[in-house]
């Protein structure tokens, strides 16, 4: 029996023990407990802000680029134009300078053909005279000295039919 007491009792004492210590074990574990969460979401909170304000950065820096890239290919894009226009510009400047030259040559040769022309038209003419005067002088003497030869013949015949006194 003392040796129930003493089980009994001392399984008491513990129970007792345990009843005490519990809740300040207890209080001591929720306490720890509740700092261990208040720091858990104090961390989730700044890691949650520090990745909204990275996403927020990233979204800026990439609509920055975007923004970059357009103006860039739109700057191109009106370089490329305005070199485009340019080179349309000098080839129809040169186009329209070639033509000129093209008609200047035309015209000077055209000009050079009629002087040609002229001058052929007036050499042949001159030498066509000259050819007429030469021919027209030895048709004259032609002439002249059948003329002469006519009247010797004429002269010797006459003086042959008609008998010399």
């Amino acid at each position: 029996m003392s040796r129930n007491l003493i089980r009994w009792g001392f399984a008491g004492a513990l129970s007792l023990g345990f009843a005490t210590a519990a809740p300040l074990v207890r209080a001591d574990v929720g306490s720890s407990a509740n700092e261990t969460m208040q720091q858990t979401k104090d961390t989730a909170d700044k890691a949650a802000d520090t990745t909204g304000n990275a996403a927020k950065g990233a979204y800026d820096d990439t609509k920055s680029g975007a923004n970059d890239v357009s103006n860039g290919a739109k700057d191109m894009g009106n370089k490329a134009q305005d070199a485009t226009k340019s080179a349309a510009d000098t080839a129809s400047d040169k186009a329209q300078g070639a033509g000129e030259a093209t008609e200047d040559a035309a015209k000077k040769a055209g000009s050079a053909t009629e002087d040609t022309a002229k001058k052929a038209g007036s050499a042949t003419e001159d030498t066509a005279k000259k050819a007429g005067s030469a021919t027209e002088d030895a048709a004259k003497k032609g002439a002249q000295k059948t003329g002469e030869g006519a009247k010797k013949t004429g002269d010797a015949v006459k003086g042959a039919v008609t008998p010399n006194n």
